[in-house]
């Protein structure tokens, strides 16, 4: 073969490898954005139900509390995401994180009792087994 042709070979190799690795960051990126995004989904979510049920209509002050406390967990478990972002963002990278098991219990009990507020409103009841 020509020495050129097998040197132009190889350059558009390296070229189609590099361009490889690209759109697998770029793909990684895209999925860490969109699951970033749907994490932050459901606390606001949340805190805006919370806060138009509680401008809906006059509630006594142990409700407005309830509110309260309940939008307050809502943003503590936005601040817990913010500060595990560089985590989920070395794990989409491709480098290794630290795995644990998780208790999935406690977090559908308070998924739950944060959405009561508006199931009772609409006469629903939530129920967790």
């Amino acid at each position: 073969m020509d020495a050129p042709y097998v040197a132009f070979q190889r350059l558009a190799q390296r070229f189609n490898e590099m361009m490889d690795r690209l759109q697998t960051v770029f793909e990684s990126q895209r999925r860490f954005v969109a699951d970033a995004a749907h994490e932050l989904k459901t606390p606001l979510t949340a805190i805006k139900a919370n806060m138009e049920v509680a401008l809906h209509r006059a509630r006594t002050i142990e409700d407005y509390r309830d509110t309260l406390a309940t939008t307050l967990g809502e943003v503590e478990r936005l601040i817990a995401l913010d500060r595990s972002l560089p985590m989920l963002a070395h794990h989409a990278n491709g480098q290794p994180g630290h795995r644990q098991s998780l208790d999935l219990g406690p977090l559908i009990r308070q998924l739950i009792a944060d959405v009561s507020i508006l199931a009772d409103e609409r006469g629903c009841e939530l129920i967790a087994q």
